[in-house]
């Protein structure tokens, strides 16, 4: 099985976060470049959504903007992380519990990627 970071949101996520420590890019201008290619809305307004709470270790996001569905998934499921932190999540896992508390779709669409990444490498903080 592939760590959260291996997958391809994932991937952006975690190099999203780099380009926003190292070049002090915005949360969307370091996404937009991260991306290379796959862009995909879910998984970047899940990572949008977790910067615009203060979710994510030193990123300081002054552009409050409203919070997507996508957005809320992320933040529901950093939520269920920290309530439960001895818990082991896949992605699959952690998006039905996620449907226990929100209305959400069938399947993620790399929303829980995005969070199980950033939680691997302990960037994910409780707000």
């Amino acid at each position: 099985m592939k760590k959260p970071e291996d997958t391809r949101y994932g991937e952006i996520a975690i190099n999203a976060l780099n380009l926003i420590h190292k070049n002090k890019y915005t949360p969307e201008k370091a996404w937009d470049n991260a991306v290379k290619g796959y862009e995909k809305g879910c998984p970047k307004s899940a990572f949008l959504g977790l910067c615009n709470q203060g979710y994510i270790l030193n990123v300081v996001n002054n552009k409050k903007e409203e919070i997507t569905d996508n957005g809320r998934y992320a933040i529901t499921a950093a939520d269920i992380i920290f309530l439960y932190p001895n818990t082991t999540y896949t992605a699959s896992k952690l998006w039905k519990a996620v449907g226990e508390k929100t209305a959400r779709p069938e399947t993620h669409n790399g929303q829980m990627h995005v969070v199980l990444a950033l939680k691997e490498r302990d960037y994910l903080q409780k707000n």
